[in-house]
């Protein structure tokens, strides 16, 4: 019978990641027919059947043995369904020993220790070969870029450019050039002469892998990044540009608030995870302070003196300001806010700072009424109206108080969207009242959003609520 398989590949699921997965890639490379549960297996299989048949239509069998393989029945019954091929001298079990040594193989199976074998540690390459070297002159042949003796480092990046703060990751492969590669460096700054940062392994399938997470004080400009062999005789190189962030802010609104209003604010951020939010204004607020606690004056490098607002996947930001909060340190004037990568103050901030920031001004305002009578004198019966605006109101409510010698009405009212609102004593009711002469007063909830003069229980005294 012809085998339909050259190699069926016989590991524990423990070895998978770490060199089956890369073993079967390879041989497919080298040009054999590989029978590997990812490459063979499909929806709707049966696994013991499809695993037999393997067994049956491939010429070799080849053995990752490792700890996990001996601890395991599943592995070893696909061993013993190989060693029951083997008869009259005809090899087809293929062993190759995954991180153990010669005495732990003894232990575990006499039979397979005394076998050649080829071993993970020596690298894939050497695997790939001794498997390829059972077939002979049988063995398909060599892909040109792939029989080379050479030794050769290459390097990738995964984009031509990156933000200064994120990080870059950069790959490649190493044939022949020892267990690990040098990573060096070229650019502005520190690195002029050129500077290392990493040694990255080199996997058994001659890959390696590093990611540069970039300082915030790196220059911008270009940067050349090489790689070395273990021995730093050869090398390849890739060109990749460094770009400042930027950081964006907008105060939603016309850009005039009244204080104790909730203000959002939002923005973009490219340079790290977090902006921090500081505020400079008139008299009182001259010297920067944070945000949402104007007694804290903002310092250098000092987190706790900033306001902190984490920036989302997306690179968006945004923040709710409740100047209800710290409304009796807020005074009348424009102000300055500024959203910053790093916990900063203005004075370190220019054009030819590495730092990003960006600013919004705003104008901050306290809140206002007023109240007009339709006529200064009204007959019983007649409509009585009171028009007016009331700004800066956050629950658009307002409280009208109209005092007689014998009458006393209280009322709470909505205002309209643009502040405007208007009260009317309808006829029915200015009939009941007592000739003479009457008070109106509206009062606005101001800062705190209180109504802190109001009636008693029993409606016979204005009472004050007063605040510490």
């Amino acid at each position: 019978m012809t085998e339909k398989w050259d190699i069926f590949i016989c590991h524990a699921s423990e070895d998978k990641d770490a060199f089956a997965r890369q073993l079967a890639e390879a041989l497919q490379k080298r040009g054999l027919r590989v029978w590997y549960d990812k490459f063979t297996l499909k929806l709707g299989d049966s696994l013991r059947r499809t695993i037999d048949r393997g067994l049956s239509e491939s010429t070799y069998g080849v053995v990752i043995l490792s700890k996990a393989f001996f601890a395991k029945d599943w592995p070893q019954k696909e061993l013993d369904g190989l060693d029951a091929r083997e008869r009259n001298g005809k090899k087809v079990i293929l062993p190759i020993w995954h991180d153990l040594t010669k005495e732990e193989v003894e232990k575990y199976s006499p039979m397979l220790a005394g076998r050649l074998a080829a071993k993970t540690k020596d690298g894939m390459r050497n695997a790939v070969e001794m498997i390829i070297d059972v077939f002979g002159d049988n063995a398909p042949p060599a892909p040109a870029e792939y029989v080379t003796t050479d030794k050769i480092v290459r390097i990738q990046a995964d984009k031509d450019s990156f933000v200064i703060g994120q990080s870059i990751s950069f790959r490649g492969y190493s044939a022949n050039c020892g267990d690990h590669v040098h990573l060096v460096i070229f650019g502005p700054g520190e690195y002029s002469k050129g500077k290392e940062v990493a040694n990255p392994s080199v996997s058994l399938s001659d890959e390696w892998k590093f990611q540069w997470l970039t300082d915030p004080s790196l220059l911008t400009g270009y940067y050349t990044v090489t790689v070395f062999d273990s021995e730093k005789n050869i090398s390849d190189e890739v060109l990749v540009k460094a770009e400042k962030g930027a950081i964006t802010v907008v105060a939603y609104g016309d850009g005039t608030y009244y204080i104790g209003e909730i203000i959002k604010l939002a923005g973009t951020c490219t340079t790290g995870k977090n902006v921090y939010i500081t505020l400079k204004g008139p008299d009182a607020v001259q010297q920067e302070r944070k945000l949402d606690q104007l007694d804290v004056l903002s310092q250098d490098g000092n987190v706790e003196t900033f306001l902190k607002v984490d920036v989302r996947q997306d690179f968006t930001w945004s923040y709710v300001w409740d100047t209800k909060k710290i409304a009796t340190l807020i005074e009348e004037g424009y102000y300055r806010i500024y959203a910053i990568e790093s916990p900063v103050s203005s004075d370190n901030l220019s054009a030819n700072s590495w730092y990003s920031y960006g600013t919004v001004s705003i104008m901050m305002r306290p809140p206002f009424m007023s109240g007009t009578l339709s006529q200064s004198q009204y007959a019983k019966g007649d409509p009585i109206r009171i028009t007016g605006t009331a700004e800066g109101v956050r629950y658009h409510e307002i409280l009208i108080w109209i005092f007689g010698e014998k009458n006393t009405i209280v009322d709470k009212i909505n205002i309209n969207l643009d502040a405007s609102y208007v009260y009317e004593i309808p006829r029915i009711l200015s009939k009941k009242l007592e000739v003479g002469q009457y008070f109106a007063i509206i009062q606005h909830p101001m800062l705190d959003d209180e109504f802190d003069v109001f009636f008693d229980d029993k409606k016979q005294n204005v009472l004050v609520e007063c605040h510490n």
